[in-house]
């Protein structure tokens, strides 16, 4: 009987425990500190997507002028240039997924994805 005792007692703290990482890991992705080896993934994705975000944008506003004049294209390009060396200072790999699900979306409903 004490042995029947003692499982079912590591099992309510197994339990417990699991409950609790659970709760940790949802509320690390949500803030974005990662509390796991998939939550460093996660923010390692989040930090080479939005670079990859800037690199689309750079492509996307370098590629988009034809017919146009080589002074004016040279003009897009430097202009462009700014932008990118903008858009990758403003990396953050702490963001949320909260603000870069949003950050996403807006993306998406904008066309640029």
């Amino acid at each position: 009987m004490k042995v029947l005792e003692d499982v079912i007692h590591v099992c309510r703290s197994l339990l417990s425990m699991t409950s609790a990482r659970v709760w940790l890991a949802i509320a690390g992705i949500a803030i974005g500190v990662p509390t796991s080896a998939l939550g460093v993934q996660w923010a390692e994705f989040k930090t080479a997507k939005q670079g990859v975000d800037c690199q689309s944008d750079l492509i996307r506003i370098v590629g988009a002028p034809k017919g146009i004049s080589g002074e004016e294209k040279i003009e897009s390009i430097i202009s462009a240039s700014d932008n990118y060396s903008t858009c990758l200072s403003n990396i953050d790999p702490k963001k949320g997924t909260i603000e870069f699900v949003k950050e996403q979306h807006e993306r998406q409903k904008a066309g640029v994805l």
